[in-house]
């Protein structure tokens, strides 16, 4: 079993740069972070959790990235066939 501890808000804060307490509810409540655990009336996460959650949003962000710039190279391919067969017409 892989060793990990557990984060407060305040560890979590300082992780993602200094983010707000709102914020971090925010991000909790769109999926964007997991869910904590509430653990002697603190939010804790374990740190692994958070990393794997973390780098699995980073995986996703990079596809959908990708995919993106995929789109978009195949519009400008699109317009400058386009643009290219009005100039010979």
């Amino acid at each position: 079993m892989a060793a990990f501890k557990y984060l407060t808000m305040n560890d979590i804060r300082e992780a993602l740069g200094g983010r707000s307490r709102g914020a971090i509810y925010k991000d909790i409540a769109t999926g964007r972070l997991p869910q904590p655990l509430l653990l002697g009336g603190k939010n804790l996460w374990r740190s692994d959790e958070l990393e794997a959650h973390l780098a699995h949003l980073t995986d996703a962000q990079r596809a959908e990235r990708e995919a993106r710039l995929e789109k978009d190279a195949t519009a400008a391919a699109r317009r400058d066939m386009r643009a290219a067969r009005r100039a010979r017409a």
